[in-house]
């Protein structure tokens, strides 16, 4: 999916996107970086205005792989069940129950 294209890119999921969250976390540094993007159709069609340009949003926070720490995590949770995860994590897949 690209704002540099052409014309407004479209894009329809068939079944169910099992990617989700990793899609719309795209979706918003893509708009941050400036894209026109948005998703309809409860998340079954994605659409990209065209004939626009990445604009650098200056300085910018890059979040750690949240699919990495939860093996650290789940080391953790052997020996006790508290621990602390900021909820400022787009990662919103990072659950753990006790």
């Amino acid at each position: 999916m690209s704002p540099l294209a052409e014309g407004e890119v479209r894009l329809s999921i068939k079944d169910e996107l099992m990617s989700a969250p990793y899609v719309k976390m795209t979706m918003n540094l893509m708009r941050k970086f400036g894209a026109t993007c948005n998703s309809e159709a409860g998340d079954l069609l994605f659409r990209v205005k065209g004939q626009e340009t990445y604009k650098s949003p200056g300085t910018m926070f890059i979040e750690g792989d949240a699919s990495s720490a939860s093996y650290f995590l789940a080391g953790a949770n052997l020996w006790t069940s508290v621990y602390t995860a900021s909820d400022s994590f787009i990662h919103l897949h990072l659950r753990f129950y006790c």
